[in-house]
């Protein structure tokens, strides 16, 4: 249950910075 949490928490942390990556460049 802790490492499903830890992964999707990963996966969230990974679309957040993909997203802000995007925002900057725009």
């Amino acid at each position: 249950m802790f490492l499903g949490f830890c992964s999707a928490l990963k996966c969230h942390g990974y679309i957040i910075i993909v997203v802000s990556f995007k925002l900057t460049i725009f």
